[in-house]
């Protein structure tokens, strides 16, 4: 074998292991304040990417209601979820009814569901 057949197959080798990361995304009102015990940064709370595995994400959700002259708003606790990350990207949001600040304290105060797509 030349020195050019050894240095692509070794380039093929090498791009057949390498890992691709995906891209974790918020909806609305969303934030991820912490991957693996580890604080995220304003820049990462709506959108990072991770390696393949298995992290455990805080997420917590706040929302405001802008529709009537008294504003509402609601800010839930951290919420721990764990999410197996694989190489396509995922969503972490909640149902669309909890846009209402009632409703969602309602929800998380008894079982608050996060939506990870």
């Amino acid at each position: 074998m030349n020195t050019t057949t050894t240095l692509l197959t070794a380039a093929a080798l090498f791009g057949a292991f390498t890992v691709n990361a995906a891209t974790i995304n918020t909806g609305p009102g969303v934030i991820v304040s912490a991957i693996d015990g580890v604080n995220t940064t304003l820049e990462t709370r709506h959108s990072t990417q991770l390696n393949p595995g298995t992290y455990e994400l805080a997420v917590r959700y706040g929302i405001q209601d802008h529709s009537s002259n008294d504003a509402s708003y609601f800010h839930s606790e951290r919420q721990i979820i764990t999410v197996n990350v694989q190489d396509s990207d995922l969503t972490v949001s909640v149902p669309s009814y909890y846009a209402d600040p009632e409703v969602a304290a309602y929800h998380f105060a008894r079982s608050p569901q996060i939506i990870v797509k």
